[in-house]
């Protein structure tokens, strides 16, 4: 009961934020969650009182704590977990992604990790220990109840529960009854946080998302594509590197990015999505908000991203080369749909590790790129076909090929792992290492260029490089990424060349990663069916969106972000933030501090209020980067 009552109360603490749910209806959704969570029940006690007939009393009482454990897992998690700042549903998620990478988990994480699975063992053993001495002392308080008692139990939760979903559709209306369909079990409680003197009065309430467009929309919008119309620009690669630096492009750290970057427009100032990997992958491909990156990630069905089916739609084919496994955070499955079937060729690092023996991540993006120049003696200049090539090198610990010689030394060897160990002192040995990762990468760029150039395939190809996420060193007290929302995370270069740009394109003062494909889009022809189905805007636009917005790393929806309009910055916090289907929801929203260019606090004040008037609240109208309507 303790786990049906957690269930219930989650739900319909999240779905207060629920414009127009009536009493009756939050009721009888509970009810739903009610019966649901008891027919479980029964048969856990079921299972676990008939394993613990032939146990004695200490593993007896060891079952019986690690089942109090998971029945309570909403209420002991937040509270226990709060003081590490990593919760344990996302310390599991991150272990299982990351167990599957061949890149090890970031210091402050895993110092998280281990802590927080140290403080569960100590509650299991201490826990289970006086169990069993309870259990000796009072058999009645630990005794199952009668297996009788359960199993009707059991029949009879099932028996409600069906006539209670039968009867759902015809009494709730179609948001409710889609909250019921999603079965948002989790309990996400969080604090409310407190907005400074000068920014009080900027909150609002239950702030309404608008929703990504449904498939009708995009079918619709689909058909009106033709693969027979003609457009100067043929192939297009778009590079996506990992923790990118924008003050990385110099001479001497990334020369051929930096040659590159006159032939492409004039971005001053490139903004991530997220300050990690996952979310920035979802918002540069399917051109939506961060904040989204959860409504598209769990979607029982996938279809594939927009910006890729207006592609297929146009006629390209779809090539995708990446170093890091593509299945992290189900990102290859939104992007691609189910079973990748928008890929006409799909290789991630499972299948590049099938080609090498025991390669560093530096080997598989070689690998990468020698793949994608052989590619190249293939391509006609007219061709029409699109190349998401994800390169890993440097991504923590930083890495190069075997073959490569480091120009940047010394540099710290090996990496640790416990951030303790990397301070001010020799913080500069491990940013050399990142400085070699990153030259490595840039002379793999740069053999590309090369090819492209002696194939003749430069002046027809849409080329775009971007990083998903920055890299801190300490600058403000944080190392690599995830870990808050600064220019050192988030400044990344958004690099787009298109043929036929005139020598001196005009200045664009901020660009974000939501703004790369309907670019993209609009360079080959066809911007309007982009304008009509993505968030982003075309940086070929004369007024281009003048905000970016950025999102702190979370393996749910998040509820941090930042908005940018280069010169000040709003850092906002969401409170009971969730989705339903294809649609996001808050209770609360609230801006909590004011930064200037340099992502410093400004006190609170009357020019900080008029600042937040003059320069964010067209952030909040709706079709803007945050898809708030406040009218």
């Amino acid at each position: 009961m303790v786990l049906s009552l957690c269930l219930v109360l989650g739900q319909l603490l999240f779905l207060r934020c629920l414009p127009g749910a009536s009493a009756g209806e939050l009721s009888w959704l509970g009810l739903g969650i009610l019966l649901h969570s008891s027919a479980l029940v029964c048969g856990a006690l079921l299972v676990g009182g008939c394993a613990s007939r032939w146990l004695p009393d200490w593993t007896r009482g060891l079952l019986w704590m690690g089942a109090c454990l998971l029945s309570t897992f909403w209420f002991w998690d937040y509270f226990s977990y709060r003081w590490v700042s990593l919760h344990l549903d996302e310390v599991v998620w991150m272990l299982l992604q990351n167990a599957r990478t061949d890149f090890r988990v970031m210091p402050g994480k895993m110092m998280a990790v281990v802590l927080g699975l140290f403080a569960q063992l100590v509650a299991w053993l201490g826990g289970g220990w006086w169990l069993g001495r309870l259990s000796r002392r009072f058999p009645a308080l630990t005794r199952p109840l009668a297996v009788r008692r359960l199993i009707g139990w059991g029949l009879l939760s099932l028996l409600l529960l069906a006539v209670q979903q039968a009867a759902t559709p015809r009494l709730l209306q179609p948001t409710i009854r889609q909250s019921s369909q999603d079965a948002l079990w989790q309990l996400r409680l969080t604090w409310r946080h407190s907005a400074s003197a000068g920014l009080a009065e900027f909150v609002i309430d239950a702030p309404r998302f608008r929703s990504l467009p449904d498939d009708a929309t995009v079918r619709a919008a689909l058909t009106g594509i033709s693969q027979d119309r003609q457009a100067p620009i043929g192939n297009v690669f778009l590079f996506v590197i990992d923790s990118l630096r924008q003050d990385c492009l110099t001479e001497t750290i990334a020369p051929n990015l930096c040659r590159f970057q006159r032939i492409t427009l004039n971005v001053r100032h490139g903004v991530a999505a997220a300050n990690c990997t996952h979310i920035s992958w979802f918002s540069v491909l399917h051109a939506a908000p961060p904040l989204y990156w959860s409504v598209l990630a769990h979607q029982r069905h996938s279809d594939g991203a927009v910006p890729i089916r207006i592609l297929k739609a146009a006629g390209y084919r779809v090539q995708v080369l990446a170093t890091p496994r593509l299945d992290y955070f189900g990102f290859a499955r939104s992007v691609f749909g189910d079973d990748q079937k928008l890929a006409d060729s799909f290789i991630d690092q499972p299948a590049i590790l099938k080609q090498l023996d025991h390669p560093s991540v530096g080997d598989l993006d070689a690998w990468i790129m020698r793949r994608l120049g052989a590619d190249l003696d293939h391509l006609p200049p007219r061709g029409r076909s699109f190349y998401l090539i994800m390169l890993d090198a440097p991504h923590h610990d930083y890495s190069w090929a075997a073959d490569f010689s480091p120009p940047f030394r010394p540099y710290m060897e090996p990496v640790p792992l416990t951030p303790g160990a990397v301070t001010p002192a020799n913080v500069g040995l491990l940013e050399n290492r990142y400085h070699n990762a990153v030259h490595f990468t840039d002379a793999l760029f740069g053999q590309f260029l090369d090819k492209l150039r002696a194939r003749g395939l430069l002046g027809s190809s849409l080329i775009i490089v971007t990083g998903d996420h920055g890299e801190e060193f300490l600058e403000r007290g944080h190392l690599v990424h995830s870990s808050d929302l600064n220019g050192y995370q988030l400044s990344v270069p958004i690099l787009i060349h298109i043929p036929g740009l005139p020598d001196h394109p005009p200045s664009i003062p901020i660009a974000s990663h939501l703004d790369i494909f309907p670019t993209i889009l609009d360079g080959l022809g066809l911007g309007p069916v982009a304008r009509r189905l993505l968030t982003g805007h075309s940086l070929l636009e004369s007024a281009t969106q003048p905000q970016a917005l950025s999102a702190q790393c979370s393996s749910f929806s998040p509820h941090r972000l930042l908005i940018d309009d280069g010169d000040r910055k709003l850092v906002l916090e969401l409170e009971g933030v969730g989705k339903l289907g294809r649609t996001l929801y808050a209770r609360r929203l609230v801006a909590t501090r004011l930064l200037d260019a340099d992502y410093r606090e400004l006190p609170p004040s009357a020019a900080a209020r008029q600042a937040i008037a003059q320069r964010f609240q067209p952030a909040l109208r709706k079709g803007s980067v945050l898809t708030i309507d406040t009218r």
